[in-house]
């Protein structure tokens, strides 16, 4: 009887060890990057800042975007979660910041549903 719960338990659990890890690339996913030369007024003296618009699909097949990281430069020590929006099936946010500032950003996108997690990463 112990053998037969054992084996039931382990057939119930085998569907959550068998999770899968996709990567993505431009070309699965609609994404769209707007840099605006001093798109940003900044306040004192800090004169004009810039600003990239990221726009990515907010689901990829049946998978809802769950985050976007944002790092710098090619090795990355640090992913920065970003805040974003959902407008018109897009997933939206926006950086500011001068220009040397946006320069070598590297970004992350994370979609799961119950059995995968798909995940995208470009050079802004």
């Amino acid at each position: 009887m112990k053998y037969l719960v054992l084996i039931i338990f382990t057939l119930l659990s085998a569907k959550s060890f068998s999770a899968c890890f996709v990567d993505l690339s431009k070309n699965d996913i609609k994404f769209d990057v707007q840099r605006i030369t001093e798109g940003a007024k900044t306040g004192g003296n800090h004169g004009h800042m810039d600003t990239i618009k990221i726009s990515v699909l907010s689901n990829y097949e049946g998978a809802p975007i769950e985050t976007m990281l944002l790092t710098k430069g090619e090795v990355a020590e640090f992913w920065y979660p970003i805040a974003f929006g959902i407008k018109n099936g897009m997933a939206v946010t926006t950086l500011t910041g001068t220009t040397d500032s946006l320069r070598n950003l590297e970004m992350a996108f994370y979609y799961s549903d119950a059995e995968c997690t798909l995940s995208m990463q470009v050079l802004l």
